[in-house]
């Protein structure tokens, strides 16, 4: 079994405390970092400023890269993941 660690992973401004297997962190800090860059960039390029609109450009950004360059098994697999995290911070901020 995989060693769980807990750690706070700030995205958009915001921390959210997740529990992750060990191995996972670093790959999750860098897709953290890359949403956080992808932000800034459409913040900086568009006069959108809400940050659920930025969150879900960036979403959608990611989604259309997946599918560019994945199959549709890896991309059923992403978009699954994608729910997942995306259940996660709903919990976490209701």
């Amino acid at each position: 079994m995989k060693k769980q660690i807990s750690v706070k992973i700030p995205v958009a401004g915001r921390v959210y405390p997740l529990t992750i297997a060990m191995d996972e962190e670093e790959s999750i800090r860098l897709a953290a970092k890359e949403i956080d860059e992808s932000i800034a960039k459409l913040r900086a390029t568009y006069a959108v400023r809400d940050i659920q609109d930025l969150l879900a450009m960036t979403a959608l950004e990611a989604v259309s890269e997946l599918k560019k360059d994945t199959s549709d098994s890896d991309l059923n697999q992403c978009l699954e993941s994608l729910n997942q995290i995306d259940e996660q911070l709903s919990n976490l901020t209701s």
